[in-house]
């Protein structure tokens, strides 16, 4: 469940730490929030008052929770998630190492099936943390603090 818990006070770290924990809670966010709620959710720089930003900022982090979530499962269906890349048509084969789920199961398997060692599976894993550095320097410059700053003026 996400929750978007609006307040900065003390009796909102006391509901942020209660539902971070709650294992219903899948996000947590807290508008605007204070150095304390920041530990259990994440604080969104939002004008309380503006109804608009706040119904703005649910639709915001649900269509673009909906487009990672397609995005992951289309790379990892590509990437062999799903069955071997070696059933796929040739053209698939081809896109799947563009995708990083390809070298991570590609790394597992290696382990698990050929009893490959972690040096063996090094080039697979340094290229899959290539990925996440990647994919984590978009986050930062698509996500930076003044672009999640909604309703303010």
């Amino acid at each position: 469940m996400n929750i978007l818990l609006i307040g900065s006070g003390g009796r909102e770290h006391a509901l942020a730490f209660a539902m971070a924990r709650s294992p219903l809670c899948t996000r947590l966010m807290i508008a605007p929030g204070n150095a304390g709620t920041a530990e259990y959710g994440t604080n969104v720089v939002l004008d309380v008052a503006d109804h608009a930003a706040v119904i703005a900022l649910c639709r915001t982090m649900d269509q673009a929770n909906t487009i990672g979530m397609l995005g992951g499962m289309v790379m990892a269906g590509l990437g062999g998630a799903l069955a071997p890349v070696s059933s796929f048509p040739g053209w698939v084969q081809s896109v799947a190492p563009f995708t990083p789920a390809y070298w991570v199961l590609d790394a597992l398997r290696r382990l698990t099936l050929e009893h490959a060692t972690l040096a063996d599976v090094a080039p697979a894993t340094g290229i899959a943390l290539a990925f996440a550095a990647g994919f984590a320097l978009i986050a930062a410059l698509c996500f930076r603090s003044s672009a999640v700053k909604i309703g303010t003026t």
